[in-house]
C-alpha cells in the first residue's frame, strides 16, 4: 500500500494536509485513525503536519490513540 501511497501522491502533486468534509480529517487522520502506520509514516515523509486537528480538535496521534492504534 505504501508504495502505491506515494505513487499518488507525488503523481497528483497532492496536498498532503487537504481535509475532508466530514469531520476535517486528512489523510494522515484517516491513516492513522485505521492502524496504517507504514502509509502514515509516508505521509508524515511526504509532509503531512502532525499538528493538524479534526473538528473534535484531535490530532492524528489523539485520533489513533483513541481507537486502540497509538
Amino acid at each position: 500500500h505504501v508504495d502505491m501511497v506515494a505513487l499518488l501522491l507525488l503523481r497528483a502533486e497532492t496536498d498532503m494536509n487537504a481535509r475532508t468534509t466530514a469531520q476535517q480529517q486528512t489523510p494522515l487522520h484517516l491513516a492513522a485513525m485505521h492502524g496504517h502506520t507504514a502509509v502514515s509514516d509516508e505521509l508524515v515523509r511526504m509532509g503531512a503536519d502532525l499538528n493538524l486537528c479534526d473538528e473534535r480538535d484531535f490530532s492524528a496521534l489523539m485520533l489513533a490513540a483513541s481507537v486502540g492504534h497509538a
